[in-house]
């Protein structure tokens, strides 16, 4: 398969974990836990194949700073797949955390280098702003509000990918 191909399906990738990111957000309460589940696997699945597209042809060009926070993020996605019992009880919290530090981390030498999806880097460093907003206030709101954004960080990154 050719890497363009791939970097396509990375992209699509991206853009279906992002679009189930912002689906997910409003469906707490609505659907059963295990179905819950499974979407949540699905999603970061999804998000991990993107992941890999959007780091791994501008891996250079990002230099050490992109390989930290692309490691970082992988990292905190599978803190957030881990049991609740890792990590002293808050395996989704510290995941969603360690999580957008990464991609914070990443997005630093594509804003400053202008590589990839400047939308997305600027997305996911407010999508922590918000994660701290609601760690800080209790605001359930604010916390809706980064993974929606996170969301459409994916989707607008995954948009780049396959154009």
């Amino acid at each position: 398969m050719r890497a363009g191909t791939i970097l396509k399906l990375a992209g699509a990738a991206a853009i279906a974990g992002g679009a189930l990111r912002i689906v997910d957000a409003f469906t707490v309460g609505v659907l059963s836990d295990h179905t819950l589940q499974l979407l949540y696997f699905m999603t970061d699945f999804l998000f991990l194949l993107g992941l890999v597209g959007i780091y791994v042809p501008r891996a250079e060009a990002l230099g050490l700073g992109g390989l930290l926070g692309f490691i970082v993020t992988f990292l905190g996605f599978l803190i957030v797949r881990s049991s609740e019992s890792t990590f002293f009880g808050m395996g989704y919290v510290f995941g969603a955390a360690v999580t957008l530090m990464g991609l914070t981390v990443m997005s630093i030498p594509m804003l400053l280098r202008k590589i990839g999806s400047r939308c997305a880097a600027w997305l996911w460093v407010l999508a922590l702003a918000l994660g701290i907003a609601s760690a800080v206030s209790g605001a359930a709101f604010a916390a809706r509000a980064a993974g929606v954004v996170f969301g459409a960080a994916f989707i607008f990154a995954g948009m780049e990918l396959i154009a």
